[in-house]
């Protein structure tokens, strides 16, 4: 049974050798430190060796009291003599070494910097914006609620003249000898008035119901002309029944405009009521 046993275990061990020499194929070999210090220098290498930090790195060099400045930007002198860059670092690499780590850690020190100032730059804008927005809004809303404010105002008070004229005129037909024809001229005018506002509300909010139904009531048989007409032939109290029910309905009206009135005012949603027909 053991000797079973190892064999399947040597025989799996070879099995995976394959395997695993795939994978180091495909993957490559693991990164050492040795490897990774070498591409950190092989990077700052090739930053200060471009041509837009060459100058720099003179600099550094003079800065750091490793060398002189030579008779270009890209010059150094060092023991008496003019040298470039590539001649500098062969005859002395150290130099070059800690001239050019002073200039990668200089130039990360400036990015650093460069990101602070941005956000601190962030930092004050965006409280600034987020106030400007907000005033905005208020100043929005208030705006609006003014206005909503000024339509249901109108609204109300065309409300109140055609009831009034409605009332005015049942007053006079009670009071009025029998065949005389009725005044019903205001009526009429506060009428078209009270059903031009209430179309101006329904055209602003189309999902309303209720003020569409409510300006096709003011020309319904109830509330329409028809309730100018035809008071002549009456006698005292079919005129005294009529006005009491004309009363009645012009204060359901008035009612149901008093209704959609809160609900333009309202900043809130509109109650079910206007939706309905």
């Amino acid at each position: 049974m053991r000797s079973g046993a190892t064999d399947r275990w040597r025989s799996g061990v070879r099995g995976l050798l394959p395997l695993t020499a795939a994978a180091l194929l495909v993957v490559g070999p693991l990164p050492t430190p040795a490897a990774a210090d070498d591409r950190a220098a092989d990077a700052a290498l090739v930053f200060c060796l471009s041509s837009d930090q060459r100058p720099r790195l003179v600099e550094a060099a003079v800065v750091l009291g490793l060398a002189h400045p030579g008779s270009a930007p890209d010059r150094l002198a060092t023991d008496g003599q003019d040298r470039t860059i590539e001649q500098w670092r062969s005859s002395h690499r150290a130099d070059f070494d800690r001239a050019c780590r002073a200039l990668v850690g200089a130039q990360r020190h400036e990015t650093g910097s460069s990101t602070e100032q941005s956000n601190g730059l962030l930092a004050l804008l965006v409280p600034a914006l987020l106030s400007g927005a907000v005033g905005w809004f208020f100043s929005a809303q208030l705006a609006t609620a003014g206005a909503r404010r000024v339509q249901a105002d109108g609204l109300r008070t065309a409300s109140r003249a055609f009831v009034d004229a409605g009332e005015a005129f049942v007053r006079q037909q009670q009071q009025a000898r029998t065949g005389l024809p009725p005044d019903d001229e205001a009526v009429h005018t506060r009428r078209a008035e009270l059903a031009a506002t209430l179309n101006q509300v329904a055209s602003a909010r189309r999902w309303w119901r209720m003020p569409r139904r409510l300006s096709a009531t003011l020309y319904g048989p109830q509330l329409g002309p028809a309730m100018t007409e035809d008071w002549f032939p009456l006698d005292t109290a079919e005129r005294a029944t009529r006005a009491t029910t004309l009363r009645s309905a012009l204060g359901r009206f008035a009612a149901e405009v008093e209704q959609v009135a809160r609900s333009v005012q309202s900043s809130g949603l509109p109650r079910t009521r206007m939706w309905r027909r």
